[in-house]
């Protein structure tokens, strides 16, 4: 497939909410690794409305350097990994690598260790021909991965050699025999060569994760493509395959059947330049392999004409000799912008239309005659005027957002009455504001003039709260669009800040927005802790200009302690805390330390504690010489008239916000203990008004998100953690119909 091509697919993976795409093999050509890096950069930035983002892998031998490049083309998406491989079967190693058991072990513990020390956290490593192999040999090497930092291991049938009660007992005793086992997560890779594949993956027992294909890739038995196949089949068949082609009365273009192509290696091209009578040596065999990939890289295959060119040292034509009598422009917008766009057209044979408009074709460079379509260059057009060509291009790429939906929505969908659902997704304040807001909201002047753009009133009574110099904090159309001044100020384009991953997705969602790269740093498990020590690493290898934080945090409810912050804050990165929660916490703000730190900046929010997360305020603390720049970038009336006046009433009563805050944190503590007696969920210790619930016996998270609310019970259910629910903590009616409504779905 062409770099386009891929990520095409990429993309249209990432819609299905696929966990993990294995993008390509960066090594094998130098259009792989820019389609691994393409991917990486767009799809693996992507998020949708639930902060999901999918795992972008690239494959590598365990050879040091193949690896440094995999991690170069990967290491941009928001959840990098790497998929590194040794072959393990006695057949393998005598006939492909030439190496004893004990030199593969060796190579295992170098090479993850290696890999690790890269920065990389998500690592997968795969036992290649696993099914052929002593089992006692594999529980050293998957042990082995394991010590030096494998994530997931994969066990592999590479030559669709087995049948499923072997399967499902061959992974049972990989999760009962190898050391370290439990910790990670044991997937299964199964070839289709005896029609097997899908009754071997559902064989396997337990919990599992299954790798596949789309597409039809890999169905065709005659023809290799690959370069690794490629090498092994010309060592020694048997190495990839299981049942001979000539067996069952098929023929190949040559012994191996091999074709030669982008991802073909030095073996496989030497074999066959032996193979047409050229016999050439090494210098001049370099100079040949490095044209041969340049053409490859144009050519889906390479011909043995191609081949006897290459030898003689002449050029060779890329592209099929074609006529055009007639045609037209089927290109997308994107294709066919500029003057040196490349085009999709239709070939129209034998048809004639002198009246047709269409820029001119330079050069064809790719000819499908299945589908009768020519892929041409086009210079000195006519560009063809749409809105979407205003659009920057990290925009037009980013991932759309569905809205969430509103309570009147669930109420006709549901056909209840809005005060009939039960709310428990968006972690708002079911108690609402104080009195003194209804109050003011009435008797509210002048809204026919525009509010004060520096809320001076607000900001006022929040210094007086918080104890904090006014001069200090700045009010916004909720935290949200304080950070998003702070991106405008101080993030753009090839920028980066770490995340730390489960966390609030606008931090990715508006590094997507300002083209900044995002750097991940998954929290601990099961705690969901701060992994610091990889935070120092990462800091230091990738220089992020920003660290985004919520303590306590969204979903999970983990606090970020004062020793934990000031190790952050020694770092010299802009730290940017993110409070909205922080009432519930039975911590103090850190709002007062912007006095003493030049790189924090606390975000809070009248959302949560407050209840006025309709009206949208927000207002944060910032050091003096951050206010100027934020003051410069902010719209300047950014916070209507009728929040200011809201926000400033809500603080006037504290004692009742005090009183609601008591409620809802004795409220989670019952809820707490009744979730713990669901079967079915397993709720981590929170400090937020919300829960973050794994779904356990083998229940599926979704469904169980969209039977609750057929009952009138909304629940948050999060892409990117697909085995977790989150529920906001209500009042204690609204526990009472949650619980029995878990109790009947028990």
């Amino acid at each position: 497939m062409t770099t386009q091509e891929k990520l095409a697919i990429a993309r249209q993976l990432a819609k299905l909410g696929v966990d993990v795409i294995e993008a390509g093999f960066p090594v094998a050509s130098k259009a792989d690794f820019e389609a691994v890096r393409m991917i990486a950069k767009e799809v693996g930035n992507s998020i949708d409305e639930f902060g999901y983002s999918p795992v972008i892998g690239a494959v590598s031998r365990m050879v040091g350097k193949d690896i440094d490049l995999a991690w170069e083309a990967v290491k941009y998406a928001r959840h990098p990994r790497m998929c590194i491989f040794i072959p393990t079967s006695e057949i393998h190693l005598k006939y492909k690598l030439n190496k004893t058991k004990e030199e593969v072990l060796k190579i295992v513990k170098e090479m993850v260790s290696y890999t690790r020390k890269l920065g990389v956290t998500d690592i997968q490593f795969v036992s290649e021909d696993s099914a052929r192999s002593e089992k006692e040999f594999l529980y050293q090497v998957f042990g082995e991965a394991i010590r030096g930092g494998a994530t997931t291991i994969v066990c592999t049938d590479t030559v669709g050699c087995v049948y499923p009660t072997e399967w499902g007992e061959f992974i049972a005793d990989m999760k009962a025999k190898i050391p370290g086992a439990e910790n990670v997560i044991i997937s299964t890779h199964c070839h289709n060569d005896l029609g097997l594949a899908n009754a071997n993956t559902l064989a396997v027992p337990g919990k599992w994760r299954s790798q596949s294909m789309v597409l039809g890739k890999g169905l065709e038995m005659l023809h290799l493509r690959s370069g690794i196949h490629q090498d092994g089949m010309l060592k020694h068949k048997s190495t990839y395959e299981y049942v001979s082609p000539e067996d069952i009365g098929l023929c190949r273009s040559n012994e191996c059947g091999i074709v030669l192509g982008k991802l073909s290696g030095r073996h496989a091209l030497k074999s066959r330049l032996v193979e047409l009578g050229h016999d050439i040596g090494e210098k001049e065999f370099d100079d040949v392999f490095l044209r041969f990939k340049e053409v490859a890289e144009h050519k889906k295959s390479v011909t043995d004409e191609d081949l006897v060119l290459l030898v003689k040292n002449k050029h060779v034509r890329p592209l099929v000799d074609r006529s055009l009598n007639d045609f037209q422009v089927l290109a997308t917008m994107e294709a066919a912008k500029g003057y040196n766009g490349v085009a999709t057209t239709h070939l129209v044979a034998g048809r004639e239309n002198n009246k047709i408009s269409a820029p001119k074709i330079e050069s064809v460079l790719r000819v499908a005659p299945s589908s009768n379509m020519a892929t041409v260059r086009v210079t000195k057009g006519r560009k063809i005027f749409s809105g979407d060509s205003f659009i920057q291009p990290h925009i037009r790429k980013m991932a759309s957002n569905p809205p969430i939906l509103p309570l009147e929505v669930f109420s006709a969908r549901l056909s209840k009455k809005p005060e009939e659902i039960i709310k428990l997704d968006a972690n708002e304040n079911p108690y609402g504001p104080p009195p003194e807001v209804f109050h003011a909201l009435q008797q509210l002047k002048f809204p026919n003039i525009y509010p004060d753009p520096e809320s001076r009133q607000l900001r006022a009574a929040l210094a007086k709260d918080s104890g904090l110099g006014a001069e200090h904090i700045l009010v916004g159309s909720g935290a949200d669009e304080l950070l998003e001044l702070l991106f405008r100020c101080a993030l753009g384009p090839g920028d980066k800040i770490m995340d730390c991953p489960p966390t609030f997705p606008m931090y990715a969602f508006q590094a997507a927005v300002s083209g900044a790269l995002v750097i991940k740093v998954p929290r601990n498990s099961p705690d969901f802790s701060l992994n610091v020590q990889l935070m120092e690493k990462m800091v230091e290898q990738e220089k992020p200009k920003c660290i985004f934080l919520a303590s306590p945090n969204n979903p999970d409810g983990s606090i970020v302690s004062d020793e934990v912050l000031r190790k952050l804050l020694d770092m010299r990165v802009l730290v940017v805390l993110d409070e909205a929660y922080v009432e519930f916490s039975g911590m103090e703000s850190r709002m007062k330390w912007v006095k003493k730190y030049e790189n924090l900046v606390v975000l809070r929010t009248f959302s949560k504690s407050a209840g006025l997360a309709g009206l949208r305020v927000g207002y944060g603390a910032f050091p003096l010489s951050i206010v100027e720049y934020i003051r410069k970038v902010k719209l300047p009336y950014n916070v209507s008239v009728t929040a200011q006046a809201a926000a400033c009433a809500a603080l006037q009563n504290t004692a009742y916000l005090v009183k609601v805050q008591s409620a809802l944190i004795q409220e989670r503590g019952r809820l707490f203990t009744l979730l713990k007696e669901v079967p079915f969920l397993k709720p981590s210790p929170s400090h937020a008004n919300h829960f973050l619930c794994e779904v356990t016996c083998g229940m599926d998270a979704e469904k169980l998100k969209d039977d609750l609310e057929t009952m009138g019970v909304i629940i948050r259910h999060n892409r990117s953690l697909k085995n977790y629910v989150r529920i906001s903590v209500g009042k204690p009616e609204h526990t009472d119909a949650l619980m029995e409504c878990l109790r009947r779905l028990s």
